[in-house]
């Protein structure tokens, strides 16, 4: 869904605290070799129609992962603060779409040898128009 994908982007690119802890780094479904932490990356997980009778929806779930390489939780768990700042419950402008909800599911912290990952499932349910 580009429109979906494209008002997730839009959202981020207005001035905000997430946006500027990750200096414009907002990638989708993956990040280049290249880029430098921290970083998010955002990926369709699900993509589920439901109809009921009188209406079409769009059912998705699009996790947010969040990367960094510093020494402790403390800066992720700060860009975690302004990820559901900016998307908990946010509305998004999808063309040809009436946002319905924008809802935090899960989320998760991990640690490897490289960095820091912090995993945010959102389940945004859309009306088409």
């Amino acid at each position: 869904m580009k429109v979906l994908f494209d008002a997730i982007k839009a959202k981020f690119n207005i001035d905000n605290p997430l946006k500027t802890d990750l200096s414009g780094r907002l990638y989708f479904m993956q990040a280049p070799q290249t880029a430098v932490f921290p970083y998010c990356v955002y990926s369709p997980i699900s993509d589920m129609y439901e109809y009921n009778f009188t209406a079409d929806f769009e059912n998705i779930v699009v996790q947010f992962s969040i990367f960094s390489t510093d020494e402790n939780a403390v800066n992720i768990e700060s860009y975690f603060g302004h990820l559901k700042d900016l998307y908990d419950w946010g509305v998004l402008s999808v063309t040809g779409y009436t946002h319905v909800y924008m809802r935090r599911e899960q989320s998760r912290l991990l640690k490897d040898d490289r960095a820091w990952h912090r995993q945010v499932d959102y389940r945004i349910f859309l009306e088409k128009n």
